[in-house]
Parts: C-alpha cells; structure tokens; sequence
C-alpha cells in the first residue's frame, strides 16, 4: 500500500501536464521523469542477478537485460530531444529498443511458466486465470481491428509479428496477474506483469496518437510508460527484498 503514493503522484503531474498543454517544459519533464521511473529497475535487477545461489536466475537475468534495453530507450529519446528538438520516434535505433523490449518480456513470461508451471497447473485458479486473459486478449484483437487504418503502416507481415507478440504476451501477463490477484505468487512478480500490461496498452495509445499528429511528451499516452516504468522499478525492488 505503501507504493500507492508514487501512482498518486505520477497521476497527478500527469494531470497537471495534460493541463498545461504541449510545450518545451512539458516535454522535457515528461521524458526526465519516464528516465527517473525507469533507472531503479536495472539497479535492482542487477543487484538481485548478484544474490549468491539465486533461484530463477535465467528469469532475472531475462528481467536485468530487459531492464538495460528499456533505460537506454528513454535515455537515447531523451537525449536526442535535447540535441535536435524532436523526438527519434521514426528513428530505427530507437525503436529497435523497444521491439526487443517486448521479445524479452515475452521470454519472460515463458520462462516464468517453465519456473513455476508446477504451481500453476494444480492450482484451482489455472482456469479462472485463463478465461479472463481471454477476455482481455479478445478485446486487444477487438482494438487493434479498430484501429488497423491508423496501426498498419509497415508490411502485413510485420503488423501480424508485431501485435501478433503484443497479444500473446498481454495473455500471459493478464494470466499471472490473476494468480497474483489470488495469492497464489508472492505479490513481488505482480508490479513486473502489471508494467507489461501497462506499456502494451501505452504503445496502441502512442501509435494512435502518433498516427494522427496529437503525441507529445507528457500527453495520457505518457502517463501509461510512467506507471509501467514505476512498476518495473517497484517490482524489481520488491523481488530483491524478497531473494535477497
């Protein structure tokens, strides 16, 4: 409970952003604070991957290298904003980070299946668990049809692998997010998939928004990554505490 004030906070200069409009000061502390969300998420990670006799350590090496590829991205965007005045979102370096941060978070998610799929077949939620993130996988489909003029700018191929990976990985984190909810999980991997969840939905806002000449910095799509930053570092703090 003790975590809810930096959500509360984080919603609140958001608000406050979204009041003030676009401009330079709205964008630049918009992007500082994306940075500042994410920058616990490697420390911790790190120091959890340094934990003598860690259990689960190709899961956390998954979560530390995911970590690395997602504080690079906002410190390249933020960096490039502040040199050219724009923002690198056409920029193929740039988005190769985030392609690779969603292939790690679904490794993640498979590997956490494999570490615990023992636990997760005897339990009596497994089935509960799999027609809500059926439902949520059904309405990401349901979205992205809705949206497939505005989303579909590069190859059908690569539109399919794109929010084809979106969609399975959305399920798998919904899934665990139910067997958390029931305490199957210790609450700690929780902020981890809940963070998927989050920057899933944050980047269909983005290609909307983006799409249609209305994205800036600081804008409700920013408020999304903020909180999914927040809760990759909350979590990876939390699962330190927790092994360590």
């Amino acid at each position: 409970m003790k975590f809810i004030i930096f959500y509360l906070l984080i919603g609140l200069v958001y608000s406050i952003f979204y009041l003030v409009g676009p401009n330079d000061l709205v964008k630049t502390a918009s992007n500082l604070i994306l940075l500042l969300c994410v920058l616990p998420f490697p420390f911790y990670s790190f120091k959890t991957l340094r934990i003598k006799s860690l259990p689960y350590s190709y899961l956390i090496l998954f979560l530390f290298v995911s970590s690395i590829f997602l504080a690079i991205g906002n410190a390249f965007r933020l960096t490039y904003s502040m040199i050219y005045n724009e923002y690198p979102f056409e920029n193929p370096p740039y988005n190769i980070f985030w392609f690779s941060a969603l292939i790690l978070a679904l490794f993640l998610s498979i590997l956490f299946l494999y570490y615990f799929k023992n636990i997760i077949l005897k339990s009596k939620v497994k089935n509960y668990a799999i027609i809500i993130s059926l439902i949520f996988f059904l309405i990401y489909i349901f979205l992205i049809y809705s949206l497939k003029e505005i989303l579909f700018t590069e190859s059908l191929i690569a539109f399919l692998i794109y929010y084809g990976i979106g969609g399975i990985t959305l399920s798998f984190a919904i899934f665990y997010l139910t067997f958390f909810l029931k305490g199957e999980f210790s609450k700690s991997w929780a902020f981890i998939f809940l963070a998927i969840i989050l920057a899933i939905f944050g980047r269909i806002s983005f290609e909307a928004q983006f799409s249609i000449g209305s994205y800036y910095p600081g804008s409700y799509t920013s408020l999304f990554f903020a909180l999914s930053y927040l809760s990759l570092s909350i979590g990876s703090y939390k699962i330190y505490r927790l092994m360590g």
